[in-house]
């Protein structure tokens, strides 16, 4: 995201805090320019850059200056790039009418990140927040993030192009402040091998994920290759990296493992422990190995608040839920608004240094 400007306000007011009087006149110098402020104390302007900048005032009087002075700011605008999968994208979250930020990717406003955003400009009214959101349903490392990916609707010809590249196109020469990322789940097929056979397949054993345990294998390499791409690209330390973590969706309350459709609750704990567990743990042990920061706490929040918990206990969207709002079961096994606040909450606790 090219900045050709970055607009601000100022308030004009006296060293101890007082209000400026509004019955004043006010020369503003700054950022190469003069600024002329009546009956009021709040100036809005447009700086050509970040960085520091000084603000020089001078107040009149009938064509007589009574008081001046001049301070220091800094403008900043941080910069976020969200890369990911369906959990980042808001996947199950459109807006009503089941209408999308971008259909083919199925991207929600309700999204974590975004409102992660939202809280860290409120806290901090000095700066602003630009993100470049880019997660799509269904990415993967090598298709999504690194290479090209169809989408949810795939359209002939046009493949969406790799986040990663996509978004250094998007932001040019400027650095991430941070660069969140959710991936993993797609690249070992947990839908398709795991979750979909124990759903609808009558007396099925899950129990024997084989093509699961070689994804997982492949799993380190995969978050290496990432790792090399994401700092070759945008230059960013490897602090400002945040992998999150797995939510669960297959528990009601902390000794209830979930019972759906085909589904056992012996299952679900399997999946819980066997599958996302050691998804989890593979995601952690890629942050250590470079220096990322790991978001957490997401899968342990939803342990009362998963696929089989009551309304509106439940933050896990549902397929009936899912068929209604967009017209698909894609949507299922997601979170819901509630789930994405909670994804919320924790990417704001981690990204809060940023704004204090």
């Amino acid at each position: 995201m090219r900045h050709t400007s970055y607009p601000a306000t100022l308030t004009i007011g006296f060293p101890d805090g007082a209000p400026c009087d509004p019955a004043l006149s006010y020369r503003v110098s700054t950022g190469g320019r003069d600024h002329h402020l009546t009956g009021g104390c709040d100036l809005a302007v447009s700086y050509d850059s970040e960085g520091p900048h000084v603000v020089e005032v001078h107040a009149t009087a009938d064509g007589r200056e009574v008081a001046g002075g001049a301070r220091a700011i800094r403008v900043e605008d941080l910069l976020l790039v969200v890369l990911g999968d369906s959990v980042t994208a808001g996947e199950g979250n459109p807006a009503s009418g089941g209408r999308w930020q971008d259909s083919r990717c199925h991207r929600s406003a309700a999204a974590g990140s975004l409102g992660t955003t939202a809280a860290l400009e409120q806290a901090d009214r000095r700066s602003s927040v630009t993100v470049v959101h880019l997660a799509c349903t269904g990415a993967s490392v090598d298709a999504g993030l690194l290479g090209d990916f169809a989408g949810i609707t795939g359209v002939p010809g046009r493949p969406i192009p790799a986040q990663v590249p996509e978004a250094k196109r998007i932001i040019g020469d400027r650095q991430p402040d941070a660069v969140l990322v959710s991936v993993g789940i797609n690249d070992t097929r947990v839908v398709t091998d795991v979750l979909t056979p124990c759903l609808v397949i009558p007396l099925h054993d899950c129990r024997r994920p084989a093509a699961f345990d070689r994804s997982l294998a492949g799993m380190p390499a995969r978050y290496d290759r990432l790792a090399a791409e994401v700092t070759r690209t945008f230059g960013t330390a490897s602090s400002d990296v945040y992998l999150t973590e797995y939510f669960n969706p297959l528990r009601r309350g902390p000794v209830e493992p979930c019972r759906v459709l085909n589904l056992s609750p012996d299952e679900s704990a399997w999946a819980e422990s066997h599958v996302l567990g050691r998804l989890n743990a593979t995601g952690a042990a890629a942050a250590r190995r470079h220096g990322w920061r790991y978001v957490s706490g997401m899968f342990d929040d939803f342990t009362s608040h998963g696929y089989c918990a009551a309304s509106p206990s439940r933050w896990v969207r549902t397929m009936p839920e899912s068929l209604t709002g967009q017209g698909d079961v894609l949507g299922a096994f997601h979170p819901n608004e509630a789930g994405q606040r909670s994804y919320a909450r924790h990417l704001e606790d981690a990204l809060r240094h940023l704004v204090e």
